[in-house]
């Protein structure tokens, strides 16, 4: 089916069954002279209206938060990996966090090492007791192994990058073990980047949002055709209790100097 119509776009096409096509022909009918093409469009606004419509994006946090999820990515394949050859077995995810359970905290290297210990020691033991059925197997059996290649992957996970306005540390998370791989869930990701974001979702926020860009329309204007540096923006006026109303202060207009605080004449 093609529409006409005369709105941002001259042409709509749309793919739609007899059945859609005999209700949006309804639906145009009840609304009198409405054509079918407004019928869509005015839908799809409306519908379009009621979509969250973000204002701000902490660019900054969220390049952080890429920066620590690839981190802890590369470096926890790694260590699982290094895991699987000295003990010739696999790491779940929650065995995984309970070794780093003591990242950040005080004396970290040693709590984390001896998580290591531990867990390395566990495993082998477990398949030695798999591997020899008929004999009595005890921790003093296992065999001793290097595990400074673990000690020293442990000690760079300790240095992961920070991230704005989150605990030190790995995002855990964002993380899942799938065939004794690392990867990361999209979805969690996604989650945790939408906090360093701001979005107008009620029409009374889209209506504030509206009227602050237009104040912000007219700073950036401003700020396109003046000496003004937009960290003392503020400088160049003030507010006048008296009258109420943002006055522009003498000393940009007359000499360009930007003083760094605010006059402001009170009562």
């Amino acid at each position: 089916m093609e529409t006409n119509t005369k709105k941002k776009f001259a042409r709509i096409d749309l793919k739609a069954s007899k059945t859609d096509e005999q209700n949006l022909r309804k639906a145009a009918q009840k609304l009198g002279t409405q054509k079918i093409s407004e019928t869509i469009f005015n839908s799809v606004a409306q519908v379009a209206s009621q979509e969250p419509e973000i204002f701000f994006c902490n660019r900054a946090g969220i390049r952080d938060v890429d920066k620590n999820i690839n981190y802890g990515l590369v470096h926890l394949n790694k260590f699982v990996d290094e895991f699987q050859a000295v003990t010739s077995s696999n790491l779940t995810f929650e065995e995984l966090k309970t070794i780093f359970e003591g990242t950040g905290k005080f004396g970290s290297e040693a709590i984390v090492q001896r998580a290591i210990r531990e867990m390395v020691t566990t495993k082998l033991y477990k398949r030695m007791v798999e591997n020899h059925p008929d004999m009595t197997v005890t921790i003093d059996n296992v065999p001793a192994k290097d595990l400074s290649v673990l000690y020293a992957i442990a000690e760079q996970l300790d240095n992961c990058p920070e991230v704005e306005n989150r605990p030190f540390g790995l995002v855990w998370s964002c993380y899942q073990v799938i065939e004794n791989k690392i990867v990361v869930i999209p979805e969690e990701l996604e989650r945790i980047k939408s906090s360093y974001r701001k979005s107008a979702d009620t029409p009374e926020q889209k209506k504030r949002l509206g009227k602050v860009r237009e104040l912000c329309a007219v700073l950036n204007s401003f700020l396109s055709d003046s000496e003004a540096v937009p960290e003392n923006l503020t400088s160049v006026f003030y507010f006048d209790n008296e009258s109420r109303k943002f006055e522009p202060t003498g000393n940009y207009i007359t000499t360009s100097l930007q003083p760094n605080i605010l006059f402001t004449r009170y009562h």
